[in-house]
């Protein structure tokens, strides 16, 4: 199952696991509070949707690569099930995030849950799912420079070590209206800004900014 950030987490399920079930496995192994507030998202065809609790996970594997009339029960075999499962990766994937967070309170105390929410406003933000202006964009990216990198250092932030790594820190659709070496000093400037930041302090940061936009 993947997270947000295109990382995943492998839990053992059976043909009977339901979504919510599988949520729960997630939660735990990512240490994670309050598994209700997360859900099992299917993603194929740049369509998403939130699967309900009692969906099972595996069922819709079948069903989504080899018909609704078939059944987990009828691919018991090793090789049959790797056949799903090479299907399945080609053209869909589960992913695990919290469903809605931006009009409520941050737990500024809950590490895991505050970096969990960080990487799912980053994805929304770089894929577009959150509109912003460049300042807006730059002061994001330099907040995502503290977490990544730590404070500010000359000696290796220097000019060419972001550029090729622009569309990691600002979305595709602002990219092409400044060329990529203006775009990573803009990012350098508000990242000077950030120093002393801890990573967590720099997490919160970002969701501050962008629950702004929401409230």
């Amino acid at each position: 199952v993947y997270l947000v950030d295109d990382s995943f987490k492998t839990v053992a399920i059976d043909s009977s696991t339901t979504a919510k079930q599988l949520c729960s496995l997630l939660a735990e192994k990512l240490t994670l509070p309050d598994s209700d507030r997360f859900k099992i998202f299917l993603q194929r065809n740049s369509e998403e949707r939130c699967l309900d609790d009692a969906e099972e996970p595996l069922s819709i594997m079948v069903w989504e690569t080899n018909g609704a009339d078939k059944n987990v029960v009828d691919f018991q075999g090793r090789e049959e099930w790797e056949q799903v499962k090479t299907k399945w990766e080609q053209q869909a994937r589960f992913v695990f995030k919290y469903r809605i967070f931006l009009r409520e309170s941050l737990p500024v105390d809950d590490e895991a849950l505050i970096h969990m929410l960080y990487i799912q406003a980053v994805s929304d933000v770089i894929n577009g799912n959150y509109r912003c202006v460049q300042e807006d964009a730059v002061a994001l990216a330099g907040i995502q420079m503290q977490v990544n990198f730590g404070d500010h250092k000359d000696a290796t932030h220097v000019p060419g070590f972001l550029q090729s790594k622009i569309h990691q820190y600002i979305p595709g659709y602002l990219v092409r209206s400044n060329p990529p070496d203006q775009w990573e000093r803009l990012i350098y400037q508000e990242h000077i800004q950030l120093t002393g930041h801890s990573k967590r302090e720099a997490e919160v940061r970002y969701l501050e900014h962008v629950s702004k936009w929401y409230l």
